[in-house]
C-alpha cells in the first residue's frame, strides 16, 4: 500500500496487487482520515466506504491494533467481487473477505 497527499492531514491510500511476473493492478483503497460510513471513492459502479473502526483484532495468535474495515463493492483486482479489507495502522492489510456475487449472464 502507498499513501499520497499534498495535505499532511489527508491522504489517499492506494493498493497494488501483483504476483510473480504479473502486475494485476492498482486501485484507490481509502481516504484518510477515516470516517465510518463515508464514501472514499466512487468509480465504474464501485463504491469504497469505511465500514467500521476497531481498537484491536485477533487473528489466530496475532493481535493487531487500530483496525479500519473498508468495503469495496466491485474490486477490479479481485475479479469485481465485493471485498472487505481490514487495515492495521503501521502494518497494512491484515485480513480480507471476498463476497461471491452471482452475476446474470456469466
Amino acid at each position: 500500500m502507498t499513501w499520497s497527499s499534498n495535505d499532511p492531514s489527508k491522504s489517499i491510500i492506494f493498493r497494488e496487487k501483483t504476483k510473480i511476473g504479473d502486475y494485476v493492478g492498482q486501485t484507490i483503497m481509502a481516504k484518510h482520515p477515516f470516517l465510518i460510513g463515508s464514501i472514499s471513492y466512487w468509480y465504474n459502479n464501485n463504491i469504497i466506504t469505511t465500514s467500521a473502526i476497531y481498537s484491536n483484532l485477533q487473528i489466530g495468535s496475532n493481535a493487531f491494533y487500530d483496525i479500519v474495515r473498508i468495503n469495496e463493492t466491485n474490486n477490479v483486482t479481485e475479479s469485481l467481487q465485493s471485498t472487505d479489507f481490514y487495515i492495521s495502522k503501521n502494518v497494512g492489510i491484515v485480513k480480507n473477505i471476498l463476497s461471491i456475487v452471482l452475476r446474470s449472464g456469466i
